[in-house]
C-alpha cells in the first residue's frame, strides 16, 4: 500500500509541477472548452475569433514555456523573459486574428492563402521548435527518448477513455434513474473539460518528463512483437517486388502509401528496439540495426509510384507533400549512416586517447564512450528542423510551395490538353477551381462558355444515358447585383453532398450561412425547376434572371441560388452529386 501512495504521490506532483510550468498553455485550452460548450448551450454563439486567438496563442505559449520555465528554479531566474513571450505570442495571436477578418471581407484569393501559409507554418514552426526544445532537455538518447514518451501518450489515452467511460456509465444511470438530462450534450461537455483540465496536461507530461522508465514488458513487446510484424511487411514487400520482375507487371499505385505507411509507422519502433535490447553485441541488435536499411529498397518504389502519378495526373499538393516525404526519408537514412560512422570513428579516438594518456580502460573509459554516444544520438532531433526548412518550403517559398507549383503543373495540362484530350482539361480545370492561383487564371484566361463546355464535360465523363447534368451560373446576374430590399443581412451560402442519394432526400437538408445552421430546407422543387430549365435550354437560349432561384425559408429568411450543379437521372428520383451556391438574406 506504501508503494501505491508513494507512486500516487509522486505523479500528483509531477501533474502540480506541469500545471505551474504550462499554467498559459492550459489555460488556452481550457477557454476553448468553455466557450466550446457554451455554444452547445447557446445557439449562434460566435466562437470562431476566441478559438482562433486562443489556438495561436497556445502555439507560442508551449514554446515559451518549454524554453524558460523548466524548473522552478529556472522558471524564476528567467521571469521576465517568458512574461515577455506571453505578451509577445498574444499580440502575434491578435494580430493574426484581426488580418484573417479583414482578408475575409477582402475576399482576395492571393493574399488570403498566402496570409493562411503564414499562419500554418508559425503554428507547425513553434510546436516543432517546442518539442525539439524538450527533446534537447532530456537526458536520454533519442531511442530510449521516444520510447518514454508514446507509451506514455498512451497511457494518457487510455485513462482518458477509462474516465470518459466512467462518466458515461454514472451519467446513464442518473438519466434511468432519477432526472432526465440531455445525456449526449452533458457528455459532450465532461469530455471537454476533461480534455482540457486532464488529458491535455498528461500528454504535456509524457513529452516534458521522461524520467519514469518502460516495464520490461513493453520493451519486450516492442523489440520481440512488434518489430517482427515490421520485418514481415518488408518481405512481403520485396516478395512483390520479385512479382513485378518476373512478371513484369507495372507496379500498383498503392505501392506509395503501402511504404509510407510502413516507415511513418516501423521508424519509431525499430529506434525503440535499438534502445531496448540490452545485448549490444548479440545478432539481434545487429539485425534491429540494418532494418533501416533493408527499408531504404522501398523509397525508389515510391519515387517511382510517385513519378507515374504526376506524369499521368500532374502535380497536386498532395503529391508535393509525398515528393517532401520521400526526401525526408532520405534524409534520414542518410544521416543514420553518417552518424554512424561519426559514432565509430569518435568511438576509436576516444579508446586510443584513453590508452595513450592513462593507460586505463575501465569504467571511466566505457562512461567516456557512452556519453559520446549520447551526444551523438542528440543529434537526431536536429531532423527536427529540417522538417521545419520543408514547411517553410512547401508553405512559403516564392514560386516553390506547394499551392504555386500544383497550379503552374495543373494549368500546363490545361493548356496542353484544350484541343488534344478535353476529359484531361476538365480534371486540370476541375482542380484550378479549388486553387487559389487557379481561380484567378480561370477568371481571367477562359470565357463563361469555356467554362461551361469543361463543367459539363468533367460531370459527364462517367455518365451513362440515364444520368443527366444540370448545371446553371448566374455570374453576370452577381455582378449586375442582387435585389435585397427589405432584409438587413445577406450571408455567403456553399454547399455540397457528393452522395448518390433520391431525390426525397433533399426534402430536408442542413444550410449553413455565416454562423446560422438552418435545419430541413427543401430543395426538391429547385430541382425540379433546374431540371426543367436544363430541358429548356436544350433548344432555346434561357434568360440569364431565369439563372436565379429564390427558396423562402421562413417569413424573415430567403435563400437566393445564384449557382447549381447536379445530376440526375430521367426518372428524376436519384442524384448523384450537388453544388450549390448563393445568399441567404434574413431581416
Amino acid at each position: 500500500m506504501g508503494k501505491v501512495s508513494n507512486y500516487i504521490n509522486q505523479n500528483m506532483a509531477k501533474f502540480k509541477q506541469i500545471y505551474i510550468r504550462y499554467v498559459a498553455s492550459i489555460f488556452c485550452v481550457f477557454i476553448i472548452a468553455v466557450v466550446s460548450i457554451i455554444a452547445n448551450q447557446k445557439k449562434g454563439f460566435d466562437i470562431e475569433s476566441i478559438v482562433t486567438v486562443c489556438s495561436i496563442w497556445l502555439a507560442g505559449n508551449f514554446l515559451v514555456e518549454s524554453l524558460w520555465k523548466k524548473t522552478a528554479e529556472e522558471a524564476q531566474k528567467n521571469k521576465q523573459k517568458w512574461l515577455i513571450g506571453y505578451g509577445v505570442t498574444f499580440v502575434i495571436a491578435i494580430v493574426f486574428e484581426n488580418l484573417s477578418e479583414i482578408l475575409k471581407a477582402q475576399k482576395a484569393d492571393i493574399s488570403n492563402l498566402i496570409f493562411e501559409s503564414i499562419l500554418y507554418f508559425y503554428i507547425a514552426c513553434t510546436v516543432l521548435l517546442a518539442i525539439y526544445v524538450l527533446l534537447r532537455q532530456q537526458k536520454l538518447d533519442l531511442p530510449h527518448c521516444i520510447g518514454r514518451i508514446i507509451f506514455a501518450l498512451l497511457r494518457a489515452v487510455g485513462v482518458y477513455l477509462v474516465l470518459n467511460i466512467a462518466v458515461i456509465l454514472i451519467l446513464e444511470i442518473i438519466d434511468a434513474l432519477l432526472v432526465d438530462i440531455d445525456t449526449f450534450r452533458v457528455e459532450l461537455n465532461i469530455q471537454l473539460l476533461l480534455s482540457a483540465l486532464a488529458y491535455f496536461p498528461t500528454c504535456l507530461l509524457a513529452v516534458s518528463d521522461t524520467s519514469e522508465d518502460n516495464a520490461a514488458f513493453t520493451k519486450k513487446f516492442v523489440s520481440y512483437v512488434l518489430l517482427p510484424c515490421v520485418w514481415i511487411a518488408m518481405f512481403v514487400i520485396y516478395l512483390y517486388v520479385v512479382k513485378i520482375f518476373v512478371t513484369q507487371e507495372v507496379p500498383s499505385n498503392e505501392i506509395f502509401s503501402i511504404c509510407a505507411s510502413l516507415f511513418a509507422i516501423g521508424m519509431p519502433i525499430w529506434m525503440m528496439a535499438s534502445g531496448f535490447v540490452e545485448e549490444k553485441s548479440s545478432r539481434y541488435k545487429k539485425l534491429i540495426h540494418i532494418t533501416k536499411y533493408i527499408y531504404a529498397p522501398f523509397i525508389l518504389l515510391e519515387i517511382y509510384s510517385m513519378s507515374v502519378r504526376v506524369k499521368a495526373y500532374g502535380l497536386t499538393e498532395q503529391r508535393y507533400a509525398a515528393w517532401m516525404f520521400i526526401l525526408l526519408q532520405v534524409i534520414y537514412i542518410l544521416w543514420e549512416k553518417i552518424y554512424a560512422r561519426y559514432a565509430r570513428l569518435a568511438g576509436r579516438k576516444k579508446t586510443y586517447n584513453n590508452q595513450a594518456d592513462t593507460g586505463d580502460t575501465g569504467t571511466e573509459h566505457a562512461n567516456e564512450i557512452n556519453q559520446t554516444k549520447t551526444q551523438i544520438n542528440w543529434h537526431y532531433e536536429n531532423l527536427i528542423l529540417v522538417l521545419v526548412g520543408f514547411l517553410f518550403v512547401g508553405l512559403l517559398l516564392p514560386f516553390g510551395n506547394a499551392q504555386y507549383l500544383s497550379y503552374q503543373s495543373q494549368k500546363s495540362r490545361l493548356v496542353k490538353n484544350r484541343t488534344l484530350d478535353k476529359k484531361v482539361a476538365a480534371e486540370a480545370y476541375d482542380y484550378l477551381r479549388g486553387n487559389a492561383y487557379g481561380r484567378r487564371y480561370i477568371k481571367t484566361n477562359l470565357t463563361e462558355a469555356e467554362q461551361d463546355e469543361l463543367h459539363n464535360m468533367l460531370y459527364d465523363r462517367d455518365s451513362e444515358d440515364q444520368w443527366k447534368s444540370v448545371y446553371f451560373n448566374a455570374y453576370p446576374i452577381e455582378e449586375g447585383g442582387l435585389t435585397i430590399r427589405g432584409y438587413e443581412k445577406i450571408y455567403g451560402v456553399d454547399e455540397h453532398w457528393r452522395d448518390e442519394c433520391s431525390v426525397q432526400e433533399y426534402e430536408s437538408k442542413t444550410i449553413t450561412a455565416g454562423d446560422n445552421v438552418y435545419e430541413g430546407v427543401d430543395l426538391t422543387s429547385c430541382i425540379s425547376y433546374y431540371k426543367d430549365l436544363e430541358d429548356k435550354n436544350e433548344n432555346q437560349v434561357v434568360d440569364e434572371k431565369d439563372k436565379v432561384y429564390e427558396i423562402q425559408i421562413s417569413v424573415t429568411e430567403k435563400l437566393i441560388v445564384t449557382y447549381i450543379s447536379f445530376e440526375i437521372d430521367d426518372e428524376q428520383t436519384m442524384i448523384k452529386r450537388m453544388f450549390i451556391k448563393g445568399y441567404m438574406l434574413t431581416k
